[in-house]
């Protein structure tokens, strides 16, 4: 039997034990053990709609609620499944006014290496995905380009992402153009390409362009530019342009978004944003196509953040129409988002 007598040995044989211990450890910290993540978001308000002359509603109302699994097969794959419980105003004419629930994802994820992953089922898009981060504010009032139903934000089809670099990334898709709530209806497809520019922790700069082969070949393009000078505020402006909006020939639809957010302290933030669409004049005709919805959004409102989870704004939304002779919306209201 060996023995170890003096302080040098027993010191060496204590330093290959710890060291022996940490291999093991790691060897054990490096084993991916499967796991999984219940999530949910739930939008809900208490609002009132008036113009000039009436008020049209008033009551609580519960926007919206997701609700979602995420598992982690392993380091390399994922999948995901998500319940989008949508408002019974989302119901079409003489639908019956109860929650409208709908499969909103459900998809895997394949990581390819670390700079590169490949989406299939039904997939996020990304649209509109960078718009509604920087917007921040999804549940008082929807991104400029869902608020107005351009683009697909979900759809079933396949998604490319990736990391050139940490100032360049983009990605590239292929989906039915149905969006989540049709399944496929023609043998058409739906192409999408956008590239994200970020070259400084203060500017970004998003494209993103669709198109499909619809008998009029409807094209969409949008592009998004954000700054952040520092932690307490960022200015961000969108831009699209649809080409024959909703497969209409020579229907174009344009438009912009203007925002900004100051944080006055962790737990209170001021937001504002101006929203402008226009359309075309079709040929033989004197108005605009869309004369009916053509106008200007003026939405500002106060944010407060009592806990992680909780989100509270006291706000005021307006839709000002291009044509005079109808009335402006006017809505505000107490708006909540809960998250767990």
């Amino acid at each position: 039997m060996l023995k170890f007598t003096s302080m040098k040995q027993r010191f060496l044989l204590l330093c290959m034990c710890v060291a022996v211990s940490i291999g093991i450890f790691a060897q054990e910290s490096d084993t991916f053990v499967p796991n999984g993540k219940v999530s949910a978001t739930i939008f809900s308000n208490y609002h009132t709609q008036f113009t000039s002359e009436k008020v049209n509603s008033v009551g609580f109302n519960l926007e919206r609620a997701y609700f979602g699994y995420a598992y982690n097969i392993s380091k390399e794959f994922s999948a995901q499944l998500m319940v989008d419980v949508g408002s019974p105003n989302e119901m079409s004419i003489g639908a019956s006014k109860s929650q409208l629930i709908r499969l909103r994802n459900a998809y895997g994820t394949y990581s390819l290496d670390n700079s590169t992953t490949i989406s299939f089922g039904l997939i996020d898009l990304m649209t509109c995905q960078l718009q509604e981060d920087f917007w921040g504010y999804r549940y008082v009032y929807k991104t400029f380009l869902q608020e107005h139903n351009i683009g697909k934000k979900t759809d079933l089809g396949v998604i490319l992402k990736h990391s050139v670099s940490e100032q360049l990334d983009f990605d590239i898709a292929i989906t039915n153009g149905e969006e989540f709530t049709n399944v496929q209806a023609d043998m058409d497809f739906l192409y999408g390409f956008g590239a994200t520019i970020k070259p400084t922790n203060e500017f970004l700069f998003r494209v993103y362009g669709d198109y499909s082969r619809l008998s009029n070949n409807p094209v969409n393009l949008n592009s998004l530019v954000s700054i952040t000078p520092n932690d307490k505020i960022s200015w961000n402006a969108e831009y699209m342009y649809s080409f024959n909006n909703k497969n209409i020939d020579k229907h174009d639809l344009a438009g912009f978004s203007l925002y900004t957010t100051y944080k006055i302290d962790e737990q209170i933030k001021v937001f504002a944003r101006f929203d402008k669409l226009w359309s075309n004049v079709v040929e033989n005709e004197i108005d605009p196509w869309n004369e009916a919805k053509d106008g200007n959004a003026i939405i500002g409102g106060l944010e407060y953040t009592p806990i992680k989870n909780l989100r509270i704004s006291l706000n005021y939304a307006g839709w000002i129409f291009d044509n005079s002779s109808y009335k402006t919306k006017n809505r505000i209201g107490i708006y909540t988002e809960i998250t767990f």
